[in-house]
C-alpha cells in the first residue's frame, strides 16, 4: 500500500463551479473502517472520495465542499471496485462499479490550500489504482463505459517510451491487478 500527496497542484484543484470527474479503482482488506482513495478538501472547499464502515457495511462517501454524498453500495473486502464522483450543474453524483449510488446538490468551490494526495491514510491497509481526474462530468454511461472497458482489459497498460528525438514506441505491458 502507498500514498501520494502532490502538493497543490492548481490542475488537480479544478476552478471553482467547474464540471469534473474524479474517479478510480481502490481494495481494502477486511477490518478497515475509514480512509480516502482520493482527496483534495479543506473543510468547505475541494472534493474527496472515502470509505467509512457501518454496523459492518463498507460503503463509500463522495465529498464536494460540505455537501456529502452516501452511497449505500457494499464495498467487499479483498476486491477491486470502481468508484467516480461528478460535479456538474451543482449536483454532486457518486457511482460504484459504473453505476449510480447516491447524487445530492452541491457547490463546489476550489481547494487552494490541502495539497491533492491519493490513498491518503491507506497505508497497510488497501490499494489504489489507476485514479483519474476529468475537466467535465462524464455521463452515466461514459462511466459504465469506463468501468466495463478497465474491467475487460484487466490492467493491460500501454507504455510509451521515448526514443531519439521525441519519437515513441508503444509496447504492452500486462501488469495484473491482484
Amino acid at each position: 500500500a502507498w500514498a501520494l500527496s502532490s502538493g497543490n497542484v492548481p490542475a488537480l484543484n479544478p476552478v471553482s463551479g467547474a464540471a469534473f470527474t474524479v474517479c478510480g479503482w481502490i481494495k481494502l482488506y477486511p477490518g478497515q473502517n475509514t480512509s480516502h482513495l482520493v482527496d483534495s478538501l479543506d473543510g468547505s472547499t475541494g472534493y474527496r472520495i472515502s470509505f467509512v464502515t457501518s454496523g459492518g457495511v463498507r460503503t463509500m462517501i463522495g465529498r464536494i465542499g460540505a455537501a456529502t454524498v452516501y452511497g449505500a453500495a457494499h464495498v467487499p473486502d479483498n476486491e477491486w471496485t470502481f468508484v467516480a464522483l461528478t460535479h456538474e450543474g451543482g449536483v454532486a453524483r457518486l457511482y460504484v462499479d459504473g453505476e449510480p449510488d447516491g447524487s445530492v446538490a452541491a457547490t463546489y468551490t476550489r481547494n487552494v490550500t490541502v495539497p491533492f494526495s491519493i490513498g491518503y491514510g491507506l497505508n497497510a491497509i488497501g490499494f489504489a489504482d489507476d485514479v483519474m481526474l476529468f475537466g467535465s462530468a462524464l455521463t452515466e454511461d461514459s462511466i459504465r463505459r469506463l468501468y466495463r472497458e478497465s474491467v475487460r482489459a484487466q490492467a493491460l497498460q500501454t507504455l510509451v517510451l521515448m526514443g531519439e528525438e521525441g519519437t515513441s514506441t508503444a509496447a504492452e505491458v500486462v501488469v495484473g491487478r491482484d
